[in-house]
């Protein structure tokens, strides 16, 4: 390969035209075009309001003139509509007209003084307590928890940004779109820290992972594994990195005292013109 020749760290393949060449402006990572169009697509068509470098370990987004540029004009209709679901269900100002086929985006009043609005496009009204469909006789305690932890319900609000999920089937163990927390579906805990998922052998959610007990233990003696492969590469390496410590240590030693000598000697001879410049006077 040419040192001209860019290699594409997602399909790999060699760009030897510049202009196919694609740099993104937050980071400056560098992909092949056709890599970066078929991931922004591929982001909108999963739900995802922030698309992120595509680089491991690159946590810069995207701008929204850098999306445009990738996808057609019905495809950004759709990125700015989850846009602006994400700006809203993270906003604690505003919320969406719960009635069918409204969407309206109301301000959030103050509950204290008014426990009833009407939205102003379908005219219906609302509780503001609750952002609920308008309920004179049923407590909205009551309404917001039966809301929240529907046993079999499909959609549900991620604990952490409070964007809508929608699950068909499959593992109980869900990832975020937006902020890629993992929760259980069924309680709403999070998920972070269970390696083994352990969380579905006790409890409410016992066996509900939705995989079979030797899906479930495979994946558990995999885990095992990569701790172990982890602590036996650690064991080994470590009498290598024990002698080469020393060895890195006075190579930073000796640069350090290089830098030093070059900096004293630059100031050196920058005073020596000066002080011949006094003595002549």
């Amino acid at each position: 390969m040419n040192e001209s020749t860019f290699q594409c760290s997602i399909c790999y393949n060699d760009v030897d035209n510049k202009s196919e060449i694609y740099r993104i402006t937050s980071c400056h990572c560098q992909f092949c075009q056709q890599c970066v169009r078929q991931y922004v697509i591929s982001q909108v068509n999963i739900g995802s309001a922030t698309i992120r470098c595509p680089a491991n370990g690159c946590n810069d987004s995207l701008s929204t003139n850098e999306i445009r540029s990738f996808l057609t004009n019905a495809q950004f209709n759709l990125y700015n509509k989850l846009l602006l679901d994400y700006e809203v269900a993270k906003d604690p100002r505003r919320f969406f007209c719960p009635h069918m086929d409204c969407g309206h985006i109301l301000a959030v009043p103050d509950a204290r003084k008014q426990r009833s609005i009407t939205c102003t496009r379908c005219h219906n009204p609302i509780c503001s307590k609750c952002r609920r469909q308008w309920h004179s006789t049923e407590d909205c305690t009551r309404l917001l928890i039966s809301y929240a932890n529907p046993i079999h319900s499909d959609i549900k609000q991620c604990p952490r940004c409070s964007v809508l999920l929608e699950r068909v089937n499959g593992c109980a163990q869900i990832t975020c779109v937006i902020c890629k927390h993992i929760f259980c579906w069924y309680c709403l805990r999070s998920l972070e820290n269970d390696f083994f998922l352990l969380h579905y052998e006790r409890g409410s959610c016992r066996n509900r992972l939705g995989h079979s007990r030797l899906s479930l233990f495979l994946h558990r003696l995999l885990t095992i594994g990569l701790f172990l492969l982890l602590i036996f590469l650690l064991i080994v390496t470590s009498p290598l990195l024990i002698l080469i410590l020393p060895y890195l240590f006075c190579c930073g030693q000796k640069q350090i005292r290089n830098y030093f000598d070059r900096s004293s000697r630059g100031e050196h001879r920058s005073s020596t013109p000066y002080q011949s410049v006094i003595d002549i006077v």
